[in-house]
């Protein structure tokens, strides 16, 4: 509207054109917030955002700086949003690193085959390969135990039990070997009690006499001896001689 100075006035139209020079950055206020990780776990800086859906599409985040979760515990970083025009600020906010893991998730039991006698059922403890690496109170059982009868290859379920009641199931391999057969038990027993039996010669001398007088009896003296001897011998002469006479009466005869 118009005033003139005798008081007149005129409507004109006008057109009215709003411009805002402000960036992105001046027009939003990005709120920050915690953001929580497990050991290890890279954070999302987006979710250090907690308005994030309120800024203009496009918008992105990133952290200046990496954050170490490498240990458990509260870290401080910066987030950077960038916006679509280009201009850009940072968040600060707090990583709490947490572990929240079992056990189970933390620890990995390893196991060995083991060796047995048929028969013998193997400690559970003695499958896991890593015990002492288990955290202090940490139980081992057999949920499965191998059955070893007979001797052969034969696979177990042990079960691992940590403090905090999380749990592991692993597969062991069990080795069973044989054991000493029954007959070769009773061979060495039967020679053990032949050895008690065996009476305990009083004169080792004696022996040894009576297999001489065995192997040639004894009758009188030396000269006694060669006496028969002799005797023998004109025996069997005189026995030849009666036989080749026979033979030349009988030639004569003929």
């Amino acid at each position: 509207m118009v005033t003139y100075p005798d008081g007149s006035t005129d409507e004109v139209k006008v057109t009215v054109t709003v411009t805002d020079d402000r960036t992105d950055a001046d027009k939003y206020e990005p709120i920050g917030q915690d953001v929580n990780v497990t050991p290890g776990q890279e954070p999302d800086p987006a979710d250090g955002i907690k308005n994030k859906e309120d800024l203009p599409e496009g918008t992105e985040f990133e952290w200046k700086e990496p954050i170490d979760t490498t240990t458990p515990g509260e870290k401080e970083g910066t987030i950077v949003v960038i916006y679509p025009d280009g201009s850009r600020e940072e968040i600060k906010v707090v990583v709490n690193v947490v572990d929240d893991r079992t056990d189970a998730d933390k620890y990995e039991p390893t196991t060995k085959p083991i060796e047995v006698v048929e028969g013998q059922v193997p400690d559970a403890k003695d499958t896991i390969t890593n015990l002492d690496e288990l955290p202090e109170g940490t139980m081992v059982e057999w949920i499965v135990a191998p059955n070893t009868a007979n001797p052969g290859t034969v696979n177990g379920l042990v079960k691992v039990t940590y403090p905090d009641g999380s749990f592991d199931i692993v597969e062991v391999e069990v080795v069973v070997k044989a054991k000493a057969s029954n007959g070769d038990k009773k061979d060495v027993a039967g020679a053990k009690e032949e050895t008690v039996a065996q009476p305990k010669p009083t004169n080792v001398s004696k022996p040894a006499e009576n297999k001489q007088q065995q192997e040639l009896p004894q009758t009188g003296d030396a000269d006694t001896q060669a006496a028969s001897v002799a005797g023998v011998l004109m025996t069997a002469l005189a026995g030849l001689f009666g036989l080749g006479v026979v033979a030349d009466k009988k030639k004569r005869k003929n």
